[in-house]
């Protein structure tokens, strides 16, 4: 446990989970029905369940890609014309009596933009935690045991360098500045419009 506690010291280690770590006494234990007496075969046993348990969670998210990046493509599009309509429209109400119709265009316009940076959000979250997943295994005590689960090791190491990511039309990758590229497109898609009205 002590090594495992140095090994563990990292800045912004836990920014997006938690990860829990299981002590080898208590992994050796839970093998004790399979007849397993041994680290390296315990280990083995254990890991055969992570890597299970980790293929289902990338077929879960290939079947959530395929499924939903022809919708987020489109809600890229739909946000980017609401936002700058939006602000234009919110832009060109500038009477005294139309201080309401600007409060519900306003909540309108932060509604919509919510709703994009969920989504955004929440794909960044898949793609930082998938590229933690070989960093995770660097914090353990590896050393200790390199000789006896040496293959292991770099057969994990080796799938871990494949991040997942999730995507909007198979054309733009879904994270956080995704999001900011959007609300930057939507503002200049609004000076254009602005520009375009005042000649007019």
């Amino acid at each position: 446990m002590e090594a495992q506690s140095v090994a563990d010291a990292e800045v912004n280690q836990f920014s997006y989970c938690q990860e829990v770590c299981t002590p080898l006494k208590k992994l050796r234990d839970q093998q004790e029905t399979s007849h397993i007496r041994d680290f390296p075969g315990a280990f083995r046993h254990s890991f055969r369940r992570c890597l299970e348990q980790h293929q289902y969670i990338i077929r879960t998210l290939y079947a959530m890609e395929n499924f939903y990046n022809p919708i987020w493509i489109f809600k890229i599009g739909e946000v980017t014309f609401l936002m700058c309509l939006v602000a234009f429209v919110s832009t060109k109400s500038t009477t005294a009596n139309s201080f309401m119709r600007m409060v519900s265009l306003g909540q309108y316009l932060l509604l919509v933009a919510y709703e994009l940076f969920i989504i955004c959000y929440f794909a960044e979250l898949i793609y930082q935690n998938s590229q933690r997943c070989g960093e995770a295994l660097w914090r353990s005590p590896w050393h200790l045991h390199m000789r006896q689960v040496r293959s292991e090791y770099l057969f994990f190491l080796m799938n871990s360098r494949r991040q997942f990511r999730l995507t909007a039309g198979k054309i733009y990758n879904l994270d956080v500045d995704r999001f900011r590229g959007t609300i930057t497109t939507a503002f200049s898609f609004l000076t254009l419009l602005q520009k375009m009205d005042s000649r007019g």
